[in-house]
């Protein structure tokens, strides 16, 4: 049986160290946002040879297709009439980009005559969340990185429940980490009760790119 040399398998060794840390520094110098998270997987890369490069490819690579991407430098910027006024303290530009970015994201205008109302933590914002759910006559989406199965998170699923029981269209997306926190699991008492449920990356190689959010839109409208 042949075998390399101990000195040519330590060259070999060696050599594709270099060439992974190099390739994985030039990436994360290029991709990574963050400069810390950025020079700390450098160092990584460089100082752990191989296991350094190869944790990179699995936790610091964004594996989600950017298909928000093409939006950059796509829509229409003109201001509509008369929005300057109503949002004192944005300059031209910040509003001309705002316009821009929402048009192109939305295939919608923006527009006048919306409201917003600043919720601070949970005591606030799940009753209207809650209240939004049971006011819903057409469709429901929600995503949310932490859904317990308890608690309150009990109260969003029956409402979720219900919601789909008198015809709304409701749709859920949980993160697949996040859903194991709490147990029971949120996703599967909506999957059990009939409502459309997905988990965001499930799959391991998802694990460096999680759902953050905790979004909940409603459409009150017939």
């Amino acid at each position: 049986m042949m075998s390399l040399p101990v000195d040519k398998l330590a060259w070999a060794l060696a050599l594709l160290h270099s060439t992974l840390g190099l390739l994985t520094t030039r990436h994360a110098l290029l991709n990574v946002r963050d400069p810390r998270a950025a020079w700390g997987w450098i160092a990584a890369c460089l100082l752990a040879p191989i296991a350094g490069p190869l944790l990179y490819l699995l936790l610091g690579t964004n594996r989600v297709n950017p298909k928000a991407q093409p939006v950059h430098g796509a829509g229409d910027d003109t201001v509509p009439p008369g929005l300057s006024a109503l949002l004192p303290g944005v300059i031209a530009e910040e509003l001309r980009e705002l316009v821009r970015i929402g048009g192109a994201m939305t295939g919608r205008p923006l527009t006048a005559g919306n409201g917003i109302d600043l919720l601070h933590n949970g005591d606030r914002a799940y009753p209207a969340m809650l209240a939004a759910i049971a006011g819903a006559r057409r469709r429901v989406w929600l995503a949310s990185y932490i859904f317990s199965g308890r608690g309150v998170g009990a109260q969003f699923v029956a409402a979720l429940v219900a919601a789909q029981q008198r015809g709304v269209e409701v749709r859920v997306l949980i993160d697949a980490v996040g859903d194991l926190y709490y147990f029971p699991r949120a996703s599967a008492l909506l999957l059990q009760a009939g409502v459309p449920t997905r988990r965001f990356h499930s799959s391991w190689r998802g694990a460096s790119c999680r759902c953050r959010t905790s979004t909940c839109a409603t459409t009150a409208s017939c």
